[in-house]
């Protein structure tokens, strides 16, 4: 069971989970996690040490994780630093991959539906 930030909370600060988290209100500050949800309702406005992120929500700031998955409502501002990444996109995506071996590469792969707009920063 994951432990829940509701619609009607906004947390100011750094956080640390030993299991999953699922924010559908606002956190602004850093975050670790196994699993990371964010909800279309949600929003997250720092750095993210997770397993795995899966985002339909707002993201600004460095995601650092095994596997990130960015769904159709989601609007991420991020460097993203992980081992696979599945990118969907239906809103805005700025978006960098920092690359540490060339077998990164191999894992990554963006969709695109309905782009609104994109932009590589690297």
């Amino acid at each position: 069971m994951a432990s829940v930030i509701e619609s009607n909370l906004t947390i100011d600060g750094n956080l640390t989970c030993q299991g999953d988290l699922m924010i559908n209100g606002r956190v602004h500050g850093d975050v670790i996690a196994q699993n990371l949800t964010i909800s279309e309702f949600g929003s997250l406005q720092g750095n993210i040490q997770a397993g795995k992120v899966d985002s339909n929500g707002t993201i600004a700031g460095t995601i650092t994780a095994k596997e990130v998955a960015l769904g159709g409502t989601s609007s991420t501002h991020a460097t993203i630093k992980a081992e696979k990444s599945n990118v969907v996109v239906k809103g805005i995506l700025f978006l960098t991959k920092d690359i540490t071996s060339p077998q990164q590469l191999l894992n990554v792969t963006i969709t695109i539906y309905q782009l609104q707009k994109m932009s590589y920063l690297g």
